[in-house]
């Protein structure tokens, strides 16, 4: 377990769980090799918690092992289905989808939540400088002020980075307020 790890290295290594399970070339072992489980399980006393994980926060449930979809994909992703690879040709693709589909869902929540906290002004700290396999300009943990609190067409809101004074638009979800 790495608690220290960021939610954008959680969400990476969990993408690429995903991938190497259903392109057949990894070990299912559940949560183990999970980058958001690393980051957010807790199996501490006798109830599983996944407090502050995307897909709890999203589907709702305490755990993603009783999410529908994923209940699905792991009745025949598991190792000892391995066998099954025609049912597996037919789901590939559907962990990878729902995974983006409850980051892309994860992600509008927080920058809901963010643009309600933001005002002119405010000091923030970029914790995400990377997104759709784009990226900002270099500028992860780097401190800026909010200068417009109102998103731009793609969602974006403008920040003035405190060291070099440039402008940059980034994305309510990926900065956290400082204190």
């Amino acid at each position: 377990m790495n608690k220290n790890i960021s939610l954008a290295e959680a969400w990476e290594i969990t993408f690429k769980k995903w991938s190497d399970e259903e392109a057949g070339t990894s070990h299912f072992v559940y949560w183990a090799n999970c980058g958001l489980c690393q980051k957010f399980f807790d199996n501490t006393g006798n109830k599983v918690k996944c407090s502050g994980c995307p897909i709890a926060q999203v589907t709702k449930h305490k755990t993603c092992d009783r999410f529908p979809a994923y209940q699905k994909l792991l009745k025949f992703l598991g190792h000892d289905n391995i066998h099954k690879r025609d049912k597996i040709e037919e789901l590939r693709g559907q962990g990878l989808a729902w995974l983006q589909n409850i980051k892309v869902r994860h992600e509008k929540m927080l920058s809901k939540k963010m643009l309600a906290k933001l005002n002119i002004g405010m000091q923030v700290k970029i914790i995400n400088d990377k997104w759709e396999g784009d990226s900002y300009t270099p500028c992860l943990n780097q401190v800026g002020v909010v200068i417009d609190d109102h998103p731009n067409a793609s969602g974006c809101i403008n920040i003035k980075i405190s060291d070099s004074g440039n402008n940059q638009s980034i994305r309510p979800c990926d900065l956290e307020i400082v204190k």
